[in-house]
């Protein structure tokens, strides 16, 4: 189900993918591995025929007899089961039909007509953007009629070839309601009374019916990402690491000082057996609204491991690297002190604070756990840094899940959505939501869907897909590389979005709204996608 994530300040970007995938899928359901089982028959039907005495080729004319009929409803040319498999886009199967009637004249009698049509058939379904589906057929098979009229009796069997051309449309993903127009060629004998008869002709006919399609198969999400972020940097220090182990004590929580230009906040980290790590976080926002300084020291029982030179913080399975390290090693009798200051991206210590799982920092071959309460200051670090960020201070960040890099105003809060699988796909976003609501920019993609389209119609179908689900009106829309940019209005609130077709992904780029973003922001945001560097 499609599901509009943070609406009220804004379109999420999983909404909007959501939105132009959905004709695709969910509506558009694909037939390949699916049992058709549908009920159907004929609604009009035209059928002409010619009959001659059998062994009689060179007869003339005039022994031959010309008829033809027009029918309504499925009494006469009958109605029954329809069956088929799918395989791709063909759909192999039949249909078996049956019709009956009977009258009652009275004292002249009774006469009934019974029909029995056998007919395999192979269609080729064409793809489209919405729960239309056109398909072209071909059919081989065989009709028996029987009839009687008081002594009178006739029957007749012959063979029907042809062609049709018709459509199923999906109301659901697995209901479908179907018709088609066909032109059989027919050829046969029949039988009156003793009179044997070779028969020829040709019917049209107009059916209608309903399928249910069982199975079949949806596109194959993909397989579970990892958070974006830096990837893991596996090191000496995090392969040996000792796993955390409860502290005796609880740890030591400074409250952030706030000083001309500064942020900082400390905090002591307990462990069993050893002393506790003392941590130092300093943000100049002013300076450099994209990194902050992290401080380390500790006093470690034992002789020093070859990898005190590095440190690591750790989030959801995650590892991102200190950089501009500069570290320092003093030892003791059976002790050592160690002291190491480097630099961590703002959104690694946004990780580490709101990570759902483990948050650690390693170094020197020791792991320590961050607790609860150390992360609910770091958060606030955070927050209180970027609130200090110049409006005009921009960032750089390498989405790999979508293969894209983009900038972004240092002052955003990055939020990374957890991966949704919308209608059967995988769509990976990511937001970055501006300071006192102002509103928020979002960066997201999804797998193409594997039907061969033309790059216009697969972004026709987004802008389209996108307006339609997000009840937006179109304002503007112009090309450009790789894509369009589209400049949309919900109830009064305008947005910029980019939809662009990079490698084998749909990404999307959704400034909104315009007025709390401003325009000159969201162009530099939607316009600084790009593919990363192999």
């Amino acid at each position: 189900m499609c599901r509009i994530t943070r609406w009220e300040r804004g379109i999420g970007i999983a909404a909007v993918v959501c939105a132009v995938l959905r004709p695709e899928v969910a509506h558009a359901q694909s037939v390949d591995g699916a049992f058709r089982l549908g009920l159907g028959g004929p609604l009009i039907a035209h059928e002409s025929t010619t009959l001659s005495l059998a062994g009689r080729s060179s007869a003339p004319t005039s022994a031959e007899i010309d008829s033809s009929q027009t029918t309504f409803g499925t009494a006469s040319t009958g109605a029954g089961f329809t069956v088929g498999y799918g395989i791709g886009d063909i759909v192999l199967g039949g249909g078996l039909l049956f019709g009956s009637t009977k009258n009652d004249l009275g004292s002249l009698g009774e006469s009934d007509a019974t029909t029995f049509t056998l007919l395999p058939s192979i269609e080729y379904i064409f793809s489209t953007d919405s729960g239309f589906r056109p398909f072209v057929a071909g059919a081989l098979g065989y009709r028996s009629t029987s009839s009687s009229s008081g002594a009178y009796k006739f029957s007749e069997g012959s063979f029907l070839a042809g062609p049709s051309v018709g459509f199923h449309g999906f109301v659901t993903p697995s209901f479908s309601i179907d018709s088609s127009l066909g032109g059989f060629w027919n050829k046969g004998s029949a039988q009156s009374g003793d009179v044997e008869l070779d028969r020829s002709g040709y019917l049209v006919a107009l059916t209608i019916g309903v399928s249910g399609w069982l199975g079949g198969s949806a596109p194959q999400a993909q397989g579970q990402p990892r958070e974006p972020g830096p990837a893991p940097n596996q090191t000496a220090a995090q392969t040996n690491a000792q796993l955390p182990r409860p502290a005796t004590t609880p740890a030591t929580v400074n409250a952030i000082v706030e000083q001309k230009d500064q942020l900082s906040v400390s905090m002591d980290i307990p462990r069993w057996e050893a002393s506790s790590l003392h941590l130092v976080l300093t943000g100049e926002p002013q300076k450099d609204g994209a990194t902050i300084q992290v401080t380390i020291s500790s006093v470690l029982a034992g002789q020093p491991a070859d990898n005190c030179g590095q440190a690591q913080l750790g989030a959801d399975g995650t590892t991102f690297s200190l950089t501009d390290v500069k570290s320092s090693l003093r030892q003791g009798f059976s002790s050592f002190t160690t002291a190491l200051q480097g630099r961590a991206s703002v959104s690694a210590l946004e990780s580490l604070a709101t990570t759902a799982d483990q948050a650690s920092i390693s170094t020197c071959g020791q792991r320590w756990s961050i607790p609860p309460a150390a992360r609910r200051r770091i958060s606030e670090l955070v927050r209180t840094f970027r609130k200090n960020v110049p409006a005009n201070a921009w960032s750089h960040y390498d989405f790999a899940d979508c293969g894209v890099a983009v900038q972004y105003p240092s002052s955003a809060a990055k939020h990374v959505i957890a991966p949704q699988a919308a209608v059967g796909v995988q769509v990976s976003t990511l937001e970055f939501e501006l300071p006192d609501n102002r509103g928020e920019l979002s960066i997201g993609c999804a797998p193409l869907p594997p039907k061969e389209k033309s790059s216009r119609a697969i972004l026709d179908a987004a802008r389209n897909g996108m307006l339609k689900n997000v009840g937006a009106n179109l304002v503007k829309e112009s090309d450009v590389a790789g894509g369009r940019e589209i400049l949309f209005d919900v109830s009064g609130n305008q947005g910029l979005a980019h939809i662009q077709l990079i490698g084998s992904r749909l990404v999307f780029a959704v400034a909104t709204p315009v007025s709390g973003v401003t325009l000159e922001a969201a162009n530099r945001f939607v316009s600084s996608v790009q593919p990363l560097e192999p």
